[in-house]
């Protein structure tokens, strides 16, 4: 099998089970929460933190091409969605919640910078990076 349809493969599968957890994520969320945004910022929290642990791994040399390609650009690329947020913080401005919709920016952009930033220490941590 050409390296080319191998990378192909890897971002299909991986993206397949990224769309899927995204979808179960999202929707359990908003069937136990009642709004469908505080989905999006679980799965892009999730995301952001798996990034972090992932690019440790990355760095350590420890994960080959096709892994790569499967977790970061199939698996992460399907499951995290920033046209989503921005999607659900129109809608919160439409309702009026301007406040929410504000605070919503705020929380997403800063837990992922936090989340990011934790898995990468933590990971680094055990990979002596």
């Amino acid at each position: 099998m050409s390296s080319d349809i191998a990378a192909v493969l890897a971002v299909m599968f991986g993206g397949a089970f990224g769309a899927i957890m995204r979808h179960f994520l999202i929707d359990g969320t908003h069937r136990i929460a009642g709004q469908a945004h505080y989905g999006t910022f679980l799965v892009n929290s999730i995301g952001c933190f798996v990034m972090g642990c992932l690019f440790s791994v990355v760095l350590a040399r420890e994960l080959s091409e096709s892994w790569r390609l499967f977790l970061i650009t199939g698996f992460l690329g399907a499951l995290t969605t920033f046209s989503t947020f921005s999607l659900d913080t129109i809608k919160l401005f439409q309702d009026g919640r301007v406040g929410h919709a504000l605070g919503y920016v705020v929380a997403s952009n800063l837990s992922g910078l936090l989340l990011c930033v934790g898995g990468y220490a933590l990971v680094g941590r055990f990979m002596n990076h």
